[in-house]
């Protein structure tokens, strides 16, 4: 069971499992506390997204199953996620720490050894990009970065923040950009592929800036 426990991790986070989240309870179940307030499952949940292929071409690999059309959060620093656990409830008190650890260490693993990172018609605006580019320092190994999709909501916002991102050294070995996303009600169909600032940003650094990663 502990050894197992120690691997908890890789059932979600692996880049070829799928994820079914069961995140409601039938009414007969009576007083169970919510998915939305457990420990284990915000867990679970949240490192789901580390190094997930999404397209819009194949079957989903993670699913809501109350809300099939729910898109999973963005992947939190390790710091936001010990703020995020405080307000969580555990069976065993032991847990949180456990939890803590884990968290940390598939950051480091799942997510800061993949050289692939794709997120591509996730439905996030520029306030849940802020949210993945806090991260994002942490894919040392990532080659390929991947944001095409025509269901992103970034605009100009968000490619200040990559650019400001890439012109610090972050995810030093970045090879190709892939930044062909369109806003929602944008009169610019690609607003981070056209952004000056993140065109500057890529040549500066040699990083190859197209529509798509893949």
């Amino acid at each position: 069971f502990v050894h197992a426990l120690s691997k908890m991790q890789v059932w979600y986070a692996h880049a070829q499992t799928l994820v079914y989240m069961l995140t409601k309870t039938p009414p007969a179940w009576g007083d169970v506390v919510p998915y939305a307030e457990r420990g284990w499952p915000t867990f679970e949940q949240h490192i789901t997204m580390f190094n997930k292929r999404q397209s819009m071409k194949c079957w989903a690999n993670v699913v809501d199953v109350n809300d099939p059309s729910a898109r999973p959060p963005p992947p939190l620093t390790a710091e936001a996620f010990d703020q995020l656990l405080a307000s969580k409830v555990f069976t065993n008190d032991a847990d949180p720490s456990v939890v803590s650890v884990l968290y940390k260490d598939t950051l480091a693993t799942a997510f800061g050894l993949a050289m692939n990172l794709r997120y591509v018609g996730m439905h996030w605006s520029d306030e849940e990009f802020a949210q993945l580019a806090r991260v994002l320092p942490h894919g040392r190994q990532c080659i390929r970065l991947n944001f095409k999709g025509a269901h992103n909501q970034y605009t100009a916002r968000s490619a200040k923040v990559l650019a400001e991102l890439l012109r610090s050294g972050a995810m030093p070995k970045l090879e190709v950009l892939g930044a062909g996303c369109t806003a929602k009600d944008s009169a610019d169909p690609r607003p981070l592929m056209s952004d000056p600032d993140l065109q500057a940003a890529c040549e500066a650094r040699g990083i190859s800036l197209q529509r798509d990663a893949d």
